[in-house]
């Protein structure tokens, strides 16, 4: 059996949320987590999802046969990655990965969202950053890792890793994060699979949304 424990805070100020604690036994995920009393009292306080408002808990979640996301709260499976980044994690880390290191090898600066995960000693769970993000000018060697991964072309371990600490916050779809100076920007790529402009789409509906 192996147990893993997290704070949950939000954003830069790492406001104190509540905790999550994990565990995974043989096949066996779920996790508990509890609101911090002192957020619950805070003006500015919200329930993290609809399903969990501050009267309740503590709260549990357990992954059914064939649904291992379900071993964490929406909330908290919303904040790790999809498909892509799933698949980049377990290239780059190996398979058997528990839902808790799916979220928690996310880089921290690329995760989606704005809740953020604190370790035992008071650290930010950093995930891949130790792997650089890559500036903007590294996109097209990213594009190619990216397409290479696709293709079921054999990557070394450190071009899987970059690929990992680009690609691996999130979505389905191909995609990287990179820099531009201080701005943080979303590259999404055209999949070797795609039979239609799925880009060229999405501009579309963001345009029609607007």
């Amino acid at each position: 059996m192996t147990e893993y424990y997290a704070r949950v805070a939000l954003g830069e100020g790492l406001t104190r949320v509540g905790e999550l604690r994990f565990t995974k036994a043989g096949p066996r995920q779920f996790s508990i987590f509890a609101y911090d009393p002192a957020w619950s009292k805070d003006p500015r306080a919200f329930a993290l999802q609809p399903s969990m408002p501050f009267d309740g808990g503590p709260y549990h979640a357990s992954a059914q046969s064939g649904r291992p996301r379900e071993a964490l709260a929406s909330v908290f499976s919303d904040a790790a990655p999809d498909s892509w980044g799933r698949r980049l994690l377990e290239r780059a880390y190996g398979k058997g990965l528990s839902e808790f290191e799916y979220l928690t090898l996310s880089d921290d600066t690329c995760r989606q969202g704005a809740l953020r995960f604190i370790d035992e000693q008071g650290k930010v769970i950093t995930g891949n950053a130790d792997d650089a993000i890559p500036r903007l000018l590294d996109l097209q060697a990213i594009t190619a890792l990216a397409r290479a991964y696709e293709q079921g072309e054999e990557l070394a371990a450190q071009q899987m890793r970059a690929l990992a600490g680009a690609g691996a916050s999130g979505g389905a779809r191909p995609k990287a994060n990179v820099r531009e100076g201080d701005v943080l920007w979303l590259a999404k790529f055209t999949s070797v699979h795609d039979r239609h402009p799925i880009e060229q789409v999405e501009v579309a509906t963001l345009r029609l949304a607007k």
